[in-house]
């Protein structure tokens, strides 16, 4: 509108945020963490492996060890970007390549699959049989929402007072990380910037090590 009035297309009388301000619509995320016990709690549960609560916890404890990945990237995760104890991948949605050394419980969690692996992706969220991007997408957002329906009900037998989601387990990793007393500068304020590009720049500038200390 200012460029437009600059410009003369349009009358200064009719400008429409001389009252109503755009900030009313403010969507920050809404800080979502737990602490260190709670996710001990969620591990601690009895689960049958061949349950779809045990897949789901498996996810969100694969995304808290690995730097907070992103569901959609752990669902296109392959057998090729586990290398030499590493997880090797570009996410989705900034491009960036990621390089992340895996603890030991990530690298426990990544075994049991490889036990029962039948093609090339390291979760059984999507297969072979999912060939086209739309067919990928819908079963991404399918798996998902199970994924969430589980993790409340997860929350629920583990005694933990949150609305417990795959995002939960990204705020939650860089909040213990924050309490534990790494550089804010690694994490960022917790992954926490208004723009993910000026947490990727603090995050560019260091090397692998760092960040694997840091985890």
């Amino acid at each position: 509108f200012n460029k437009a009035i600059i410009e003369g297309y349009c009358s200064r009388d009719i400008y429409p945020f001389t009252d109503y301000k755009i900030g009313s619509l403010s969507t920050k995320t809404v800080k979502r963490a737990i602490t260190k016990d709670d996710v001990k709690k969620i591990i601690a549960i009895q689960l049958d492996e061949k349950s779809r609560l045990f897949d789901s916890r498996n996810y969100f404890l694969f995304s808290y060890f690995t730097m907070g990945t992103n569901f959609s990237d752990i669902a296109f995760l392959e057998w090729s970007n586990i290398v030499n104890s590493r997880l090797k991948y570009i996410r989705a949605k900034t491009n960036k390549p990621y390089d992340v050394g895996l603890l030991k419980p990530a690298l426990e969690i990544i075994s049991y699959y490889k036990k029962i692996a039948t093609d090339k992706y390291v979760f059984p969220i999507l297969s072979d049989f999912h060939q086209t991007p739309v067919q990928k997408k819908n079963r991404i957002h399918k798996v998902l929402v199970q994924t969430n329906q589980d993790l409340k009900e997860l929350a629920q037998k583990a005694g933990v007072d949150v609305n417990l989601t795959t995002y939960v387990a990204r705020h939650t990793y860089a909040t213990v990380l924050k309490h534990s007393g790494v550089s804010t500068s690694v994490i960022s304020e917790a992954l926490g910037h208004d723009s993910e590009k000026t947490t990727q720049i603090y995050l560019d500038s260091f090397q692998n090590d760092v960040l694997d200390e840091a985890n």
